[in-house]
């Protein structure tokens, strides 16, 4: 039965918890009326908004308040580039999940900590891991989420791409596509294929990764357009095809020039920058 207003006696437990994680009460905002599932997100003003279920019974979802909240709290320091601060966040998460017994929301929380660690962290061994059991569970019958399972499978291709298993990458990344196409999740599909296209480069199959990253831009889909118009242009300057580049570059909304022979004009500090950053993923 949906809420007729937030009372105050919930509000008071939700205080209760920010007390305990150290959040001042003046940096959250909780709206006085319920909405949907509930919901811990940060707002562009910096603050912590909780919004209390309407369709899901507060005992309910409080109990998985502080987890969530760790998890939105990571969320929101990755956003910053605080990535240390987030992973904390991530490691608060799961262990309070796992105290609660609530292994499904662990294995998320451990997921998103090892997808930190993999890319960012070191050992990246150990981001592998924490992947690896958040796959077990979500493969297991009484929780079989296949999306998350996707996810899990393209983390641990990214982790054998940057160690060298290009073979492995490429059969993990084949399974995940399978799984997305028959599952339906269409939104996955273009960054996978940037996954497969930047494995194939580190193979040195050039002809292979351009079809595939022309392939990804052709599905559309804005969450990787960028990555993929950066990964084409670098793509093009190794085969030499600097008007090619300069032309990925101008649709990325970069200087006009970008791309073209290094000898024909000079580069900015930003574009040397980016350039460095860009030979060495």
């Amino acid at each position: 039965m949906a809420h007729q207003g937030v009372q105050l006696a919930q509000i008071e437990q939700i205080f209760v918890i920010l007390d305990r994680l150290g959040i001042s009460r003046e940096a959250v905002v909780i709206p006085l009326r319920p909405h949907g599932v509930g919901n811990v997100r940060p707002l562009q003003n910096g603050k912590l908004e909780i919004v209390v279920p309407a369709e899901t019974p507060f005992e309910q979802w409080y109990a998985s308040l502080e987890g969530t909240t760790y998890i939105n709290l990571g969320i929101a320091y990755i956003a910053l580039g605080k990535r240390p601060k987030a992973l904390d966040y991530y490691r608060q998460s799961y262990e309070t999940a796992e105290s609660a017994g609530d292994e499904r929301r662990a294995a998320y929380s451990r997921a998103n900590a090892g997808a930190l660690l993999i890319e960012y962290g070191s050992p990246p061994d150990e981001g592998r891991r924490f992947v690896e059991g958040a796959l077990r569970v979500v493969r297991r019958p009484n929780v079989a989420d296949r999306n998350f399972e996707v996810f899990c499978l393209q983390l641990l291709a990214v982790h054998d791409r940057l160690i060298g298993r290009l073979a492995e990458a490429r059969k993990g990344l084949s399974e995940a596509l399978a799984i997305s196409r028959e599952r339906g999740f269409d939104d996955r599909v273009p960054s996978l294929l940037l996954d497969d296209g930047r494995t194939l480069m580190d193979m040195g199959e050039y002809q292979q990764a351009r079809e595939t990253f022309e392939k990804a831009l052709s599905i559309g889909g804005a969450g990787a357009a960028a990555e993929l118009l950066i990964e084409l242009a670098r793509l093009r300057t190794r085969l030499s095809d600097f008007d090619g580049a300069a032309a990925d570059g101008q649709r990325r909304g970069w200087p006009l020039g970008w791309g073209r022979r290094p000898e024909s004009r000079r580069l900015s500090p930003a574009e040397r920058d980016r350039s460095e950053h860009l030979r060495h993923r």
